[in-house]
């Protein structure tokens, strides 16, 4: 059973990239305004990683909706025909254990000099934290058990690598795509063949 090529434009769309961007940046100035505010340490810092974190998951978004699935085929063959791999083989998932631990360390470590340091380079400590889950959660949501702990968020992944690839690209929460219109239609099914087939030939390299 093979899955269709990617689309290189959603059908219908409601917001552009600039329209997407005027969403994000009043909220995100929102948690820094109020990160200078005069709050306990542990809650202004909380405040500063969450933003990144928060800037992290628009990010994805972004770049999965307007790079990957538009422009990846101009500027990046190699890393679209990639992509589309994995559309077609959604098993496949090329990160390893050791590539996973490194970044993790390194997680670890940003999070001691976001406390240590106390100022906005917590919004970017919050952004790679935000980036290292993101790489955890596309593992996880390829996992049949994902299911019980993540079963809205796996059902999404699965309608984009099934009947909507134009929809559904968030990988960390779905927020952005009920933001921005990118759901499936609230009838759409996943098919016992196609959830076997998302499952099938579980060779992750990691």
């Amino acid at each position: 059973m093979k899955n269709q090529s990617l689309p290189l434009k959603g059908k219908n769309e409601k917001f552009s990239f600039v329209s997407c961007l005027s969403v994000f940046l009043p909220l995100f100035t929102i948690m820094i305004v109020i990160s200078t505010l005069d709050l306990p340490v542990y809650f202004r810092i909380f405040i500063l990683l969450f933003s990144g974190w928060f800037s992290w998951t628009f990010t994805e978004y972004c770049l999965h909706r307007f790079y990957m699935h538009r422009h990846f085929s101009h500027l990046n063959q190699k890393l679209y025909q990639s992509h589309e791999n994995h559309h077609r083989h959604p098993a496949d998932i090329r990160i390893n254990v050791s590539q996973r631990l490194l970044a993790s360390l390194l997680g670890g470590l940003l999070l001691l000099l976001a406390y240590l340091w106390d100022n906005y380079f917590s919004i970017f400590v919050g952004f790679y934290l935000g980036f290292l889950g993101y790489t955890l959660m596309h593992y996880i949501l390829h996992q049949t058990w994902a299911a019980y702990i993540f079963r809205g968020l796996q059902d999404s992944h699965i309608h984009h690598h099934g009947k909507y690839p134009d929809k559904c690209f968030s990988f960390s929460c779905i927020w952005w795509d009920k933001i921005f219109g990118t759901l499936p239609p609230k009838d759409a099914r996943i098919s016992d063949k196609f959830r076997k087939y998302y499952f099938s030939n579980n060779h992750h390299k990691n």
